[in-house]
């Protein structure tokens, strides 16, 4: 399948050092959020019982929302100096996700569930959705690396 081309691509572009170090810190940014908010998900489901259909359903809206368009807020480029590819600009959005989860936790656990009762699927829908967007984010950042490289391999090849 194209998607494990996709993943062997951006494994042996990090072992040859050809993925800058600001974008593998991106990305593993990218991997910590999405298993930070996967695992309060999953922690939530089992200790408050919930059902896990609706979960489901938010994190796949959450993961193509995360591939279609999310993962185009980080502008990627090929560098002829240094023959690597970088990133552009810092990953504002990241950020926000961790204050958002932050800011939102406390909110739900301390202000709204004492008024609300069902705040617990509210919590589990909203993190669910975006350790979607996370997983997405990263699988369409793959895909940009993948074509870049795929593109540059091709006019480098055409050059020669």
């Amino acid at each position: 399948m194209e998607e494990f081309d996709t993943v062997d691509t951006v494994l042996e572009l990090h072992r040859d050092k050809k993925i800058d170090w600001f974008l593998r810190l991106r990305i593993a940014i990218l991997f910590i959020l999405a298993f930070l908010f996967g695992g309060t998900v999953v922690f939530d489901l089992f200790e408050y019982h919930a059902n896990p259909w609706p979960v489901t359903w938010f994190f796949a809206g959450g993961f193509i929302a995360g591939y279609i368009w999310f993962h185009r807020m980080t502008p990627i480029h090929w560098d002829e100096e240094s023959q690597t590819m970088k990133v552009r600009r810092f990953d504002v959005v990241a950020i926000l996700f961790i204050v958002l989860y932050v800011i939102s936790r406390l909110v739900f656990e301390f202000v709204i569930k004492t008024e609300i009762t069902n705040t617990i699927a509210v919590s589990i829908a909203t993190y669910s959705a975006i350790c979607g967007i996370m997983f997405g984010r990263i699988l369409g950042l793959f895909r940009v690396i993948h074509d870049l490289h795929t593109t540059h391999s091709k006019k480098s090849v055409i050059e020669k």
